[in-house]
């Protein structure tokens, strides 16, 4: 057996463990990115779902400088459509669970049944979208120009910081909020 120098063999094992170390950190770098990405889009269709709800207008009420009856009706949009939206959730949670027990019941896989599954999922979170931006719409008519104003540069302003957080999928976070959202509509542009 040939004799290795102890100087070659300290080499050879800092090398292993820098070698290790790039490893771990290119893992940690590509599985943050992934959680990243993830998480996005979780939140992103947690926002597309959620309806204003009653602490919303309350916030909206102060930073908004909305009066009582505004306050009132807002509710009573909110209320309105917490009651069109139920209908949709009570029927989506089954389906959730029966997706659940396809995906670890063990039985050979039936693309026709999962099909139709994932389509009236589909079908079901489409109504609640779009009852969501209904809402939003209904309690827009409510403001003033002026309130509707800073209402739009708050939601630029939360899409700008939401961006930040988790930046676009595959991309670091973006420093100027996202590149597809426009900012406030165009008529409120300049009007500060």
């Amino acid at each position: 057996m040939k004799h290795v120098p102890e100087a070659a063999v300290k080499r050879n094992c800092i090398l292993i463990i820098i070698g290790l170390v790039i490893l771990n950190i290119a893992a940690a770098v590509y599985f943050t990115d992934r959680t990243r990405e993830r998480s996005f889009h979780m939140m992103q269709r947690f926002m597309e779902e959620r309806l204003i709800d009653q602490q919303m207008i309350k916030h909206m009420a102060r930073d908004l400088d909305l009066d009582q009856r505004q306050v009132d009706a807002m509710m009573e949009i909110h209320r309105r459509y917490e009651e069109k939206m139920k209908p949709y959730r009570d029927k989506l949670a089954p389906l959730h669970r029966e997706m659940n027990v396809f995906m670890v019941s063990g039985k050979p896989f039936d693309e026709k049944n999962l099909r139709a599954l994932m389509e009236e999922i589909d079908g079901q979170r489409r109504e609640i979208r779009i009852l969501t931006l209904k809402q939003r719409f209904e309690l827009e008519k409510v403001m003033t120009a002026q309130q509707k104003k800073k209402h739009y540069e708050r939601l630029h302003d939360m899409g700008r910081h939401f961006r930040k957080g988790f930046g676009m999928p595959g991309q670091p976070p973006d420093p100027d909020g996202p590149p597809d959202h426009p900012g406030p509509p165009r008529e409120f542009e300049g009007k500060k």
